[in-house]
């Protein structure tokens, strides 16, 4: 007679299958596992779901962090800016140290970047001129011939937000004698940080003596560039040169106008 063996294969898969089947009827559906970021998560995934849920927090440091950043730098142009008001409008800007110290503190505003660039800033003027240097340009000629002539002699720039007009003025003799240069301007390049380049185009200049206007051939298209700006202070630069210049209402405010 034949003998029935017991099939320890069959049996094991027997086993084994049974064991499949009653941890699948125990896992939950992958549908009914929790959505992560709106992403519906499925069995497959639970290892990457703990990485995509620490997303969130992680880029909220790494903003944190950036923001940080910026308002330190921020603050280190605001008080440069500050103390470079301070030394302009004061005696001790004649001084040698100060001096030294005015040179310092406009090269770190010539450094500014990522700052908004705030247009409407740029209005109301006239703003005065109180400090140039580089290369000679017809500007910062006429600016230093109008103060060997008198020291009281101001040079003096007015730009309009909203109608983006553009007013440079030049004294020789005071109001007695000045020279006026018109037209409009536009920034450059549509961005919307410092430092933000700025496009002139002259199209009228004038020669104001004894009330009368005199026209002068002065036209043309330039361009600059406005590496600070903030309600009191802004700093130029074009080819070269620099100018620092001061809103005339702070000095007025400031009783510092004669």
């Amino acid at each position: 007679p034949l003998t029935t063996l017991p099939c320890r294969s069959s049996s094991r898969h027997a086993k084994a299958t049974a064991t499949g089947a009653a941890a699948a009827a125990a896992a939950p559906p992958p549908q009914q596992l929790r959505p992560v970021n709106g992403r519906r998560v499925t069995s497959g995934d639970r290892g990457k779901a703990v990485v995509v849920a620490a997303l969130p927090g992680l880029g909220k440091l790494l903003g944190s962090a950036g923001r940080n950043k910026d308002r330190q730098k921020r603050a280190k142009y605001t008080a440069a800016a500050e103390e470079l008001l301070q030394l302009l409008t004061t005696e001790q800007a004649s001084q040698q140290a100060a001096s030294a110290r005015v040179n310092e503190l406009v090269e770190v505003l010539l450094s500014c970047e990522g700052v908004p660039f705030e247009e409407q800033l740029l209005g109301p003027g006239p703003w005065l001129v109180f400090f140039t240097k580089g290369t000679l340009q017809l500007w910062k000629a006429t600016f230093k011939a109008g103060k060997l002539l008198n020291a009281s002699n101001a040079a003096s720039q007015d730009l309009d937000p909203r109608s983006r007009q553009v007013v440079n003025s030049a004294e020789y003799f005071g109001r007695w004698l000045y020279v006026t240069a018109s037209g409009t301007y536009e920034p450059l390049g549509g961005g919307s940080n410092l430092p933000a380049p700025i496009q002139a185009n002259i199209s009228r200049g004038l020669l104001h003596v004894l009330g009368l206007d005199i026209p002068l051939p002065i036209r043309g298209t330039g361009q600059f560039e406005v590496a600070w700006l903030d309600s009191n202070l802004r700093v130029f630069r074009s080819d070269g040169a620099v100018t620092v210049q001061v809103r005339q209402q702070y000095l007025a405010d400031a009783g510092l106008l004669d």
